[in-house]
């Protein structure tokens, strides 16, 4: 296990004290690293009060080293007004000044290109004509506020770093189709009645 592994196995340990109170928000946990150091940590602890990474911020005793560490949290900041202010922007005025790396692998495409391409996939698999299974795609309305489009710009890494890809989407969407393929059970775990309860509850608008 890698030191950055560790350090998110952390927060994902940190994150799971919210289990009770936590819902309708998702449950975070977050680490706060200096010098190979857990000097701060942090969990959301109820839905309408401060988030992980504002907890975590709150717990390290000295400050000035706040610079000079890293976040790890389990999952992406949050950069907008809602019951409590952006995490993000804590982060920004508290954490140290540096390189910022955007990692992609320049694969824009409509939702719908995805869906089919990962029924081709599978129809291959099963050995059906290609866009055989595509009459089980159901059509819905977007949810308000439904985001247009995502993209990043990660030229910068690829110019300064040299870093690229190791494999190609498509390539990408195999390997995780087999993943599913051989971890039915986990799948089974998550797909329960009581887990598409909550989920209808973490996502419910009006709740937000």
């Amino acid at each position: 296990m890698t030191k950055d592994e560790k350090y998110i196995a952390r927060c994902i340990q940190l994150a799971l004290n919210g289990k009770c109170n936590a819902a309708p928000n998702p449950m975070v946990g977050a680490v706060i690293v200096h010098n190979d150091t857990i000097i701060g940590e942090g969990y959301h602890i109820r839905c309408g009060e401060a988030h992980a990474e504002v907890n975590a911020i709150r717990s390290v005793k000295d400050e000035s080293l706040l610079k000079e560490s890293t976040i790890y949290v389990s999952l992406e900041p949050c950069s907008h007004y809602g019951k409590t202010p952006p995490c993000a922007d804590l982060i920004i005025h508290k954490g140290k000044v540096g390189e910022v790396y955007n990692i992609g692998g320049h694969n824009e495409m409509k939702n719908i290109d995805i869906v089919k391409l990962i029924i081709n996939i599978l129809d291959e698999w099963l050995g059906k004509p290609k866009g055989y299974s595509e009459k089980l795609i159901t059509y819905v309305t977007d949810r308000a506020g439904h985001d247009l489009r995502y993209a990043i710009d990660s030229s910068k890494l690829q110019s300064e770093l040299g870093w690229k890809p190791t494999v190609s989407f498509e390539e990408g969407i195999r390997m995780t189709l087999k993943w599913y393929l051989e971890n039915l059970e986990w799948l089974y775990k998550i797909k329960n009645k009581k887990n598409d309860k909550y989920l209808l509850i973490l996502y419910n608008p009006l709740q937000i």
